[in-house]
C-alpha cells in the first residue's frame, strides 16, 4: 500500500475539522486542528551566491555577517545559517504574530546596512518571503488503486486547487511511489537473438517515449533485425507498470 503526505504552507483564512473521507478505493484523512492566524510564524530567507567562492570563504566572510545583522531585527526568534561552495542563506523566524511585511522591510533594511562589512567580492543579498508554517496535512492510502493513478488524482483535484487558494504559499507532496517502467531481460531469449544487454539499453536510452510512458510502447521497441524479422524489446524482455505485465512473461490468461 502506498501513502501519501500532502503539506500545506502558509495561512488559510479559515479551515474546518473534517473527519475521514473515501473517493472509491483511495481513502483521505483530512486534519484535525489548524493553528490560528495569530499563532502562525512569519519567515524570511536571505540568499547570496557567488560563484568560485569556496564553503569556507561564504561561511566567514558571508553567512556569519548576514546572521549577525538579521539577528538584530525586532521579534526574531529563530536564525538557522546554511553555507556551500558559492552560496550563503539565512531563514530568519519571528515571533507569532509577527506581521510579514513588517518582516521583511526589517530585514531587507538590514542587510543593506551590512553590505559595508561584506567583502568587495560580495554581491547583492536577496530577500524572499520564507516557506511560511506548515497550517495542514493530509494524508491518502489505497491498497486497490495503482500508485500512478492517485498520485495523478492527487495532483489534479487536491494539490493545484489548494495552491490557487488565496493565501497558500506552496502545497508540498511527498510520498506514494514514482511512474516507472520497470524492464526485465530475459537472457535466454536475448542468447537466441544476435544482440547483446549492451544493445538492448543503448537502444532504450535513444528511445524517445510518449508521455506518459507505458510498457505497451516500450515492449514495441525495436532492437534490430534478425534474419529480416524485427526484433522487439518485448520478446527479449518483460515489461511493466502498474503491475501490468507485456512482453515474453506475460499470461495470456490475464491479457
Amino acid at each position: 500500500m502506498h501513502t501519501w503526505l500532502l503539506f500545506v504552507v502558509a495561512a488559510l483564512s479559515a479551515c474546518r475539522k473534517t473527519q475521514p473521507a473515501t473517493s472509491g478505493s483511495v481513502e483521505m484523512r483530512m486534519p484535525t486542528s489548524v493553528p490560528a492566524r495569530g499563532e502562525m510564524q512569519s519567515a524570511v530567507d536571505v540568499r547570496m551566491a557567488i560563484l568560485g567562492r569556496s564553503r569556507g570563504e561564504m561561511q566567514s566572510a558571508v553567512t556569519s555577517v548576514l546572521e549577525r545583522a538579521c539577528g538584530r531585527v525586532p521579534h526574531v526568534s529563530r536564525l538557522r545559517g546554511a553555507t556551500q561552495d558559492g552560496l550563503s542563506r539565512v531563514t530568519v523566524q519571528f515571533e507569532a504574530g509577527t506581521d510579514l511585511g513588517t518582516a521583511l522591510y526589517g530585514i531587507q533594511t538590514s542587510a543593506r546596512n551590512a553590505e559595508p562589512m561584506l567583502p568587495s567580492w560580495a554581491g547583492t543579498a536577496q530577500v524572499t518571503p520564507g516557506p511560511g508554517p506548515v497550517v495542514a496535512r493530509y494524508s491518502w492510502s489505497s491498497e486497490v488503486v495503482p500508485a500512478v493513478k492517485v498520485d495523478a488524482l492527487v495532483q489534479s483535484a487536491i494539490v493545484d486547487p489548494l495552491a490557487q487558494m488565496s493565501g497558500v504559499g506552496r502545497v508540498a507532496m511527498c510520498g506514494g511511489a514514482p511512474e516507472e517502467v520497470r524492464v526485465e531481460i530475459d537472457s535466454h531469449a536475448l542468447l537466441a537473438t544476435p544482440f547483446t544487454l549492451k544493445d538492448v539499453i543503448n537502444a532504450i536510452q535513444a528511445w524517445r517515449p510518449p508521455a506518459p510512458v507505458q510498457s505497451a510502447d516500450l515492449s514495441k521497441l525495436v532492437l534490430g533485425t534478425a534474419h529480416g524479422v524485427p526484433i522487439l524489446l518485448g520478446d527479449v524482455a518483460a515489461i511493466s507498470d502498474d503491475g501490468q505485465r507485456t512482453g515474453i512473461h506475460q499470461d495470456p490468461a490475464s491479457s
